[in-house]
């Protein structure tokens, strides 16, 4: 199934952390920052009444939806949450869900 681009009319940009590894001395080395650039529909979400997640008050919160499968990832086992660039502001993936071949859908949070 393929999704209208014009349905995607912004720009964000994931920032994912690459795996680390060992290197040869046994010393942990930190994973790269890989950034993509995906097309997106941003919509805007209410506040709920719980102002902290984390410990740091919510500033903004979106919920995006990307035409890709697996674009964005929220934390789970020992992975670290997506963080997104959108507006020149930056957001943490604090939800996702991926449709194979299709979409995916997350909530965005920005924390001050």
């Amino acid at each position: 199934m393929s999704l209208a681009a014009r349905r995607f009319p912004q720009t964000i940009t994931r920032r994912r952390q690459m795996p680390g590894y060992r290197n040869d001395h046994g010393e942990f080395i930190e994973g790269s920052i890989e950034e993509t650039e995906f097309r997106a529909s941003v919509q805007p979400m209410s506040l709920e009444d719980n102002e902290s997640i984390g410990g740091g008050a919510i500033s903004h919160r979106l919920r995006t939806f990307v035409p890709e499968p697996d674009a964005l990832a929220a934390a789970f086992d020992d992975a670290e949450a997506d963080t997104v660039v959108y507006g020149s502001l930056e957001f943490t993936v604090e939800e996702s869900q991926s449709w194979p071949g299709s979409h995916t859908r997350a909530v965005l949070l920005r924390q001050s």
